[in-house]
């Protein structure tokens, strides 16, 4: 997503179960590269300026969040110089992640889950239990859907206070943009809950399905 909202040109290879089972994995088990870790997703980084310089071979950059990262900060959507900015969408896509993609483990985990915020009502709970995501202690007994709710909720915060309208306060999306504009897509899926902003008042959230800034 991060090279189509740049237009930036690239190739996508993907790996069918046989192929990777017989001959991809094996071959990654036995790199030594550092960056590869047998697994996917890989990324290739052609640019000859950051080649090995010993064989010419591309950067390879293996772990989401680092291939994440490291496109950001090539295609400028990482804040640039701007170093409060940059620490502050660094700081809000490592809480993405570790919410909704669940630290890598799955989309539809314990933290956060689209069927779960589909299957809940539209008052998640009580005001005598507070459901925002800084009153939640680290291990609670809310319900997947209440933790989900809490993670939109502090989104819908962080927005409130944004003065440009983009999550890390800078003038145009930045990787964190995206990566939230990515999940809500999926929230907005009729298999989900199509109807979440308004169901759970994330009026501002709302702006990112679909919005223009984006033009994807």
């Amino acid at each position: 997503m991060l090279l189509e909202l740049s237009e930036t040109p690239y190739e996508f290879e993907c790996v069918g179960f046989e192929p990777w089972t017989r001959a991809m994995k094996p071959r990654m088990a036995s790199e030594h590269r550092v960056g590869c870790f047998g697994k996917l997703p890989v990324l290739c980084d052609l640019d000859p300026a950051v080649a090995d310089a010993r064989d010419g071979s591309p950067l390879r950059v293996g772990q989401e969040t680092a291939i994440t990262r490291h496109l950001a900060a090539r295609l400028g959507l990482d804040g640039g110089d701007d170093v409060r900015a940059r620490a502050t969408i660094d700081s809000l896509y490592a809480f993405y992640f570790s919410t909704m993609r669940n630290n890598g483990v799955t989309h539809e985990g314990e933290h956060y889950a689209a069927g779960a915020l589909r299957d809940a009502p539209a008052g998640l709970r009580d005001d005598a239990k507070p459901t925002t995501y800084r009153a939640m202690r680290r291990v609670n007994d809310y319900s997947v859907a209440e933790r989900s709710f809490a993670t939109l909720g502090h989104f819908e915060e962080i927005l409130t206070r944004s003065e440009t309208g983009w999550l890390g306060g800078t003038a145009a999306p930045s990787y964190v943009d995206v990566a939230l504009f990515v999940e809500l897509l999926e929230l907005s899926e009729p298999c989900h809950a199509p109807d979440w902003a308004e169901r759970f008042g994330c009026v501002l959230t709302n702006v990112f399905h679909p919005s223009p800034g984006f033009n994807i």
